[in-house]
């Protein structure tokens, strides 16, 4: 049971970005709806110095609050104030802090709401406070995204000067590989059940493992960059495919918080998303990059060599492709489709293959199955 009727709040989080910027977005609350989900409707009532008065339209886990604040805007302390001033919230204020770090911005928010309803109080004061708080991760969240999306939007213009190095998103290849991980950070480690250590490794977050300082380019440029680790191995795939999914995604953004110029993909992160014909690309701001590129060369390469030593002609040659429609198998499709007598492209995937009989079907010698 509660012991008092006044919540408390308090939140911080590392934005990758400078303070300036932080402060220009937080203060241009008319903007929250476009990238906070739980702010419906924000607009501001009255402006005069570093006074205003906002209203607010909020809906968190499906309850509707509403509420009109006044804030004061204390930019050169690095500080905003805020308190209701009418609305469904009583006596609801707090602050916004925001002091320089080395990795961009500490973002510190601390809140206290009071509520005092006959007969639900108590059930009400801890359920305000979960959703009081989900909706200030959520202004969190958003903003640290929006900042991101903003950063790699100067692409576009030739401004992404803040962007540099790499990121190389990997994984752990089985159960053993796993376990050995463990036992080489600590040799003594006793090692729970396969099942259990696979169901908390299936749960964990993807995280940045370490940093690489001093690359070293063909060209003799240096570079950073950092390795992120995407929590899944391939045995996961045939369980829960669409998590593994969102663990490459939040693993790319993972490196997208760090300001990297481009993230590659290695092993399974590469393939996750062609299997279930979703682009990994699609989901995150920073550019995505992966192996398959010189793996359709080499494999391109490699049937045109074999050929060769069969004496096979491939102008009189019927192939197959697996898998025709990923990423890999339509590369190898163009490069073959000119060449061979007739082309046969096999996918799991029907959509896939459907296009590629848009971009290819002109030519004869194409069939799908």
């Amino acid at each position: 049971m509660p012991q008092n009727d006044t919540i408390q709040i308090e939140l911080s989080k590392i934005i990758h970005a400078q303070l300036w910027r932080v402060v220009r977005l937080l203060t241009r609350i008319e903007d929250f709806p476009h990238f906070v989900p739980s702010v419906k409707q924000v607009r501001v009532i009255l402006k005069h110095h570093n006074l205003m008065q906002t209203e607010w339209q909020v809906k968190v886990d499906g309850v509707p609050v509403q509420w009109v604040e006044e804030d004061t805007l204390l930019l050169d302390k690095g500080l905003i104030l805020f308190k209701a001033i009418s609305g469904d919230l009583k006596e609801f204020q707090g602050s916004w802090r925001f002091n320089p770090h080395p990795e961009g911005t500490k973002v510190e928010v601390t809140a206290s709401l009071k509520i005092d309803i006959p007969i639900i109080k108590d059930f009400a004061v801890s359920y305000m406070q979960k959703l009081l708080q989900s909706n200030f991760e959520a202004i969190l969240n958003g903003l640290e995204q929006r900042l991101v999306s903003l950063r790699y939007a100067t692409y576009n213009n030739d401004m992404a000067k803040n962007l540099a190095g790499f990121g190389i998103v990997g994984h752990l290849y089985n159960y053993v590989h796993l376990e050995k991980s463990l036992r080489n950070l600590r040799p003594e480690i006793s090692l729970p059940s396969k099942e259990f250590l696979a169901k908390l490794f299936h749960v964990t977050p993807s995280f940045k493992l370490y940093d690489i300082k001093g690359f070293k380019s063909a060209n003799g440029d240096l570079v950073d960059g950092c390795f992120i680790m995407a929590t899944f191995i391939p045995d996961m795939l045939d369980d829960d495919i669409w998590g593994v999914f969102s663990k490459v995604v939040k693993a790319c953004k993972i490196a997208e918080k760090h300001g990297v110029g481009i993230v590659s993909l290695g092993g399974f992160a590469s393939i996750v998303a062609d299997r279930i014909g979703q682009e990994v690309a699609n989901e995150v701001d920073v550019p995505v990059t992966s192996g398959n590129t010189l793996a359709s060369v080499m494999a391109i390469d490699g049937v045109v060599k074999a050929a060769a030593l069969l004496s096979l002609n491939l102008s009189e040659a019927k192939m197959a492709i697996i898998g025709g429609g990923g990423d890999i198998g339509s590369a190898c499709a163009r490069s073959f489709i000119h060449k061979v007598k007739q082309l046969v492209l096999a996918d799991r995937i029907k959509s896939r293959l459907t296009q590629m009989k848009a971009e290819l079907g002109k030519n004869g010698a194409l069939s799908l199955t």
